[in-house]
């Protein structure tokens, strides 16, 4: 997969099929956002209690920077609840909740062209020139080419398909009631591999990340993130996580994954020993984990009315937070390409640009 950064909706409650949550995130979305950074303080009260490292945003104090106000650079209306998005080596890409597919040129930060995908939703990937989404309620994959919208195949899947990635040569899916993980050959459009990684039923495996030889998924019924060997498509790791239910990301040789609503803390997997290394505490429902440079960057959603949208820089290695982009929009899903941060956002129905300097200043001051 040649994404720069890979971001599917996840903002769902564990087991609540595909339906978005629709409560509020934010007020003034569409209104042009300034940046505050902020600096917080760290609690380690997990480790006090014999547990992995907690960070906790919500008692910690804060440290007001010097740093500008800084402005987006766009504000890109898709003209309905955006579900998420993808950003690819020459576009970004939005998904509406009409199943429309809709191209940004980020040389003009307009929409030249849509694409109807039927059954697409908070849960797709791009690669080998199309669109693959999963159909819940119709348990398929359907691959959708990208020029001309048209329908290439629709794969069966295991019971209830969910996470869904896309790899050079295979597409990974998660099969959150069928309690397996379906992997798709992209050459046949053929299910060549059927892997149980829990057991059939509610609240089964949701997100999926692939990292080189491995594959990890969530599985909340079984409150673990498991992993697979590429090369044999068995079971090689089980982790225990709780509600490992919302955003997946491997990055730099670590799992980590959000909670889906549930609560605000973010878990951290070592990929190698398959132990967990800590978790952290948001203060916020937290989506996307996007690295830059020194950083690992987390936006959270503030869901009491008044309460603005962050954006956590976490060290990686020891996992504090270190700083705090403070929007006046609570953004779940958003990605990094064309020296940018993008946010998607569901209730404004557009996608905000903005630029990637911030991000790399913190990541800089504080490494």
């Amino acid at each position: 997969m040649s994404n720069v950064s890979r971001t599917p909706q996840r903002g769902l409650k564990n087991d609540q099929g595909p339906r978005i949550n629709r409560r509020q995130i934010g007020a003034g979305l569409v209104a042009t956002l300034g940046l505050a950074v902020t600096g917080f303080g760290q609690n380690n009260r997990g480790a006090d209690a014999g547990g992995p490292p907690v960070t906790d945003t919500a008692s910690a104090p804060t440290t007001e920077f010097a740093d500008p106000e800084v402005e987006t650079l766009a504000t890109i209306p898709i003209g309905i609840h955006v579900v998420g998005g993808i950003i690819t080596d020459d576009a970004v890409w939005a998904v509406s909740e009409d199943e429309m597919m809709f191209r940004i040129d980020p040389a003009t930060n307009q929409v030249v062209d849509e694409v109807p995908v039927p059954g697409i939703g908070y849960r797709f990937d791009i690669g080998h020139g199309a669109a693959w989404t999963t159909d819940f309620e119709a348990s398929v994959v359907r691959r959708v080419d990208l020029d001309s919208g048209a329908l290439i195949a629709e794969i069966t899947t295991g019971v209830n398909p969910e996470g869904i990635d896309v790899t050079d040569d295979a597409v990974w899916v998660a099969d959150h009631r069928g309690g397996t993980v379906t992997r798709i050959d992209p050459a046949t459009n053929l299910v060549v591999a059927t892997i149980t990684v829990g057991p059939p039923g509610p609240a089964g495996p949701q997100p999926i990340a692939v990292d080189g030889d491995r594959v990890w998924t969530g599985v909340p019924n079984l409150n673990q993130v498991v992993g697979i060997d590429a090369a044999t498509n068995e079971v090689v790791a089980n982790v225990d996580v709780p509600a490992a239910c919302g955003e997946m990301e491997v990055l730099d040789g670590a799992v980590w994954v959000t909670s889906c609503f549930e609560d605000d803390i973010v878990n951290i997997v070592d990929a190698e020993s398959g132990t967990l290394r800590g978790a952290i505490e948001t203060g916020g429902f937290a989506g996307t984990p996007l690295p830059i440079d020194n950083l690992v960057w987390i936006p959270t959603v503030q869901l009491e009315e008044g309460h603005p949208g962050r954006i956590l820089g976490i060290n990686p290695w020891t996992l504090d937070i270190v700083d705090t982009i403070s929007l006046d929009v609570a953004a779940y899903t958003a990605g990094v390409g064309f020296e940018s941060v993008w946010l998607f956002s569901y209730d404004a129905g557009v996608v905000i640009r903005l630029p990637l300097d911030p991000f790399q200043t913190h990541a800089e001051r504080r490494h």
